[in-house]
């Protein structure tokens, strides 16, 4: 089980027909796939073949670093062990025909009952032959979370990289008990190929408190410090190449 996520995605194996794959919770709709227990998120994704397909879905639960870590469907969910993909409905006047199918889960079908790291298989035939897979998340709520994020100061590259910076405070008990198992995985961008994946706290205060401080949690802020001054348009200013006024 995990108190303290913080995720990205992926998907992998995709059917050549099958595009536009969207995995997200419609509270947040942020397309972060990550739920708490009570919520619900929302798959879709289009087949170009454009026909009325029967396919199926299941779910495994895995460990903290997306492995699958052998349990068994009834140590980590209810219901069936597979769901159909029911609800669809096909284009209308559109340059590439297909069909668009659309499923929202949990449901009576299928339902988690442990936190943690999922994977989604949609199949026709088996899930040992899935057509894609999505990771999602179930979360609970062991900690409140404190952020600051700032630029990181190089002398080669002074602007380039955002040093971010986590507190932890945790709120259940048993977490508290178990601080040696709890590490921290933050994505950027839900970009699941640019993050830093189990890192342990720099310090513990006052035993609940959590501090990743490390130098090694920096991401390049791409575009973050772009600025320019604008206060003037009557002449150029910091980082602006010209001006020029039009009428009309």
């Amino acid at each position: 089980m995990f108190r303290l996520l913080f995720l990205f995605l992926g998907v992998f194996a995709i059917g050549q027909n099958i595009k536009s794959i969207q995995l997200f919770n419609p509270q947040t709709n942020d397309e972060t796939p990550v739920i708490r227990f009570g919520e619900q998120l929302v798959l879709r994704f289009d087949d170009l073949d454009n026909g009325s397909q029967i396919y199926r879905y299941t779910i495994k639960h895995l460990d903290r670093n997306w492995k699958d870590d052998g349990l068994f469907f009834t140590e980590f969910a209810t219901g069936k062990l597979s769901g159909l993909i029911d609800n669809f409905k096909y284009s209308f006047n559109t340059h590439q025909a297909y069909t668009h199918y659309s499923l929202t889960f949990p449901n009576k079908d299928i339902q988690p009952k442990i936190s943690g790291n999922f994977e989604l298989i949609v199949y026709k035939d088996s899930p040992k032959k899935p057509l894609f897979t999505k990771r999602f998340s179930v979360a609970e709520n062991g900690a409140r979370i404190g952020l600051n994020v700032s630029r990181y100061t190089a002398a080669k590259t002074p602007n380039l990289n955002q040093r971010v910076e986590v507190k932890a405070t945790l709120t259940d008990p048993e977490t508290s008990r178990n601080i040696n198992s709890i590490s921290l995985n933050i994505i950027q961008n839900n970009n699941f190929n640019d993050g830093i994946f189990n890192l342990k706290p720099s310090s513990v205060l006052f035993g609940n408190q959590l501090m990743f401080q490390q130098l090694s949690l920096v991401f390049q802020g791409n575009n973050e410090f772009s600025y320019f001054d604008n206060k003037t348009i009557n002449a150029s200013s910091d980082m602006v190449a010209g001006t020029e006024n039009i009428d009309g």
